[in-house]
C-alpha cells in the first residue's frame, strides 16, 4: 500500500483533473471551430 497522506492523494487527483479539463478545453474549441467552418460553407453555399 502506498505511503502517500490523503492530501497527496487529493493533490493528484486535482492536478489529474486540471489536465482532463485542459484536455476538453481543446477538444470543444475544434468542434466550435469545425462547426463554425461548416456554418460558413452552408452560407456560401446558400443552404443555411
Amino acid at each position: 500500500m502506498s505511503e502517500d497522506t490523503i492530501y497527496d492523494r487529493v493533490a493528484k487527483l486535482e492536478d489529474d483533473v486540471a489536465v482532463l479539463r485542459k484536455e476538453m478545453d481543446v477538444i470543444n474549441e475544434f468542434h466550435k471551430n469545425k462547426l463554425a467552418k461548416l456554418e460558413i460553407k452552408k452560407i456560401k453555399d446558400g443552404n443555411f
